[in-house]
């Protein structure tokens, strides 16, 4: 990959990737963090990626990366900053319960449904960046697909 052609990466992912990781962990500095260390790593194997794999690989450093930040926050939470789980959510705009349904989702479903749903990836490419089949890309968007439904269809959660 030449400095042009990853010139052209940042230009066209950096604000793709940025959306992506913002709405799975909700913290735009820690988003930000995210994407210039993805974009770093692959400023450093430029000479190894192809520029057509570049997209796979920007969004698999991220989504890893991602999890890392994650895994490091719950590690340092304090008892009394975690959530208290909902029993039941009531709105009266769908666009908020599909957001705090979304957030309830494991992160791998999370992951998978905004890259499909929101950003149109293909299943082979989002089993690319996430390191998963395309068969479990799938089996991971149904159910999440499944969970957004039944609660939109509570009668508490209907428009």
């Amino acid at each position: 990959m030449t400095e042009e052609n990853y010139n052209q990466c940042v230009r066209d992912l950096s604000q793709k990737v940025y959306l992506f990781i913002l709405n799975q962990i909700k913290d735009s500095q820690a988003a930000q963090d995210i994407v210039q260390d993805s974009f770093l790593l692959l400023w450093e194997k430029r000479k190894e990626i192809d520029k057509g794999k570049a997209q796979g690989f920007v969004f698999k450093v991220a989504y890893h990366k991602m999890i890392d930040s994650i895994r490091y926050n719950k590690r340092f939470t304090l008892p009394s900053q975690t959530k208290e789980p909902q029993t039941q959510i009531m709105y009266s705009d769908a666009k908020d319960v599909i957001t705090k349904v979304l957030d309830t989702l494991p992160e791998a479903q999370r992951a998978i449904i905004l890259l499909r749903d929101n950003e149109g990836y293909s299943y082979k490419e989002i089993a690319q960046m996430l390191n998963l089949s395309p068969e479990k890309v799938q089996v991971y968007l149904y159910r999440a697909r499944v969970a957004i439904k039944k609660v939109i269809i509570r009668q508490e959660n209907i428009i």
